[in-house]
């Protein structure tokens, strides 16, 4: 009897087992694929424009840069058939966000149809984020922004928040490439390059000849393409190291690359004293074209502008973006391009 007890009892488990397993495969069939991390903000709902994008990326960008922490915002219309607690927790796993010896990093997702806010945290910052407050964070900086249609408020404000609490942790430093240290020394090399500089490497004929190739690119696509070459970064920057990409989102945004009519405008930055090159592009063409490819293509150009081959550099750079306009916003018949912003380099 007593053997027959614990036959039944072992076959009720495995039933038990079999049906949790099988409810797992069906959900799993239809689940929301986790997407690319691709960028610090990704808005799959088009709720925030260009403008929030930039500005929250270079928020979280700065963050990274000084603490080393990192913060990635996710926006989806819906996480169903999972919960947003499912859903989230696949998406950290897969994303690995933070610093691998240390897991230092934030998921911060909004499901917008669903009305469901969720903050991930790592196992790091789980005493500087516990559940309390990232609760109170969603709470009372997201959910009343959201009831008022400011998305991008909500979402900047429970960034502020996690930026402020996460700022006060104990964590390792960051460590910074050669190129952003040495301190004076540094501040030093970018404070010799000035605009005469700027002027010596790109004189008024070479500055014509790229105004002439941008047109011409334009010609081609939809797109607009801005040139912007600075000799060296504002003392703003160089106090708190910051890199060269928080610069060029920075000018993305002053120089209104995000103001066309199809998102697909994009900045070539070239910054003289590092011999860096920074492509930032809109959201148009941004979803054509990987993370990996803009980093691969700003690292061919870069071996041309550390032998001094700027003219090679920009004038490839150029064709290589035009190739991806060309490709994914090429002009109609008989349509001209709008040229809705100015082809000549900007010189800073």
């Amino acid at each position: 009897m007593a053997v027959a007890a614990v036959l039944r009892c072992v076959e009720r488990l495995l039933a038990a087992i079999f049906f949790v397993l099988m409810a797992g495969a069906a959900m799993a069939q239809g689940v929301l694929p986790v997407p690319a991390l691709d960028a610090r903000v990704i808005d799959q709902t088009g709720t925030l424009d260009a403008a929030a994008r930039q500005s929250l990326d270079a928020k979280l960008a700065a963050f990274e840069q000084k603490k080393g922490s990192q913060i990635v915002v996710l926006m989806v219309p819906t996480t169903q058939p999972e919960d947003i607690a499912s859903y989230a927790n696949r998406v950290a796993a897969t994303w690995k966000i933070g610093r691998k010896e240390v897991g230092d990093g934030v998921l911060v997702i909004v499901a917008k149809d669903d009305r469901k806010m969720r903050i991930e945290v790592a196992r790091t910052l789980e005493g500087a984020v516990p559940d309390l407050t990232a609760a109170r964070i969603i709470d009372e900086q997201m959910k009343p922004r959201f009831r008022e249609n400011d998305f991008a408020g909500g979402i900047g404000a429970a960034v502020d928040q996690l930026v402020a609490v996460i700022g006060g942790e104990a964590l390792p430093e960051v460590q910074r490439p050669a190129s952003q240290r040495g301190g004076l020394g540094r501040i030093w090399r970018h404070r010799w390059f000035d605009e005469a500089a700027v002027h010596r490497v790109l004189p008024p004929e070479l500055l014509e000849r790229l105004t002439q190739r941008v047109a011409a690119s334009e010609r081609r696509h939809s797109g607009e393409i801005r040139i912007c070459v600075e000799a060296g970064l504002p003392l703003s920057y160089l106090w708190r190291s910051a890199p060269a990409r928080q610069r060029a989102v920075m000018l993305f945004g002053k120089l209104r690359t995000w103001d066309t009519e199809h998102n697909n405008g994009v900045l070539i930055y070239l910054l003289l004293a590092e011999h860096a090159i920074e492509i930032v592009a809109d959201r148009g063409i941004d979803a054509h074209v990987s993370a990996d490819d803009w980093a691969a293509m700003a690292q061919r150009m870069g071996a041309a502008f550390r032998e001094g081959r700027f003219e090679d550099g920009l004038t490839q750079a150029l064709g290589e973006v035009s190739a991806l306009l060309v490709e994914h916003f090429p002009l109609d018949d008989g349509v001209a391009n709008r040229n809705e912003l100015p082809d000549t380099p900007v010189v800073l």
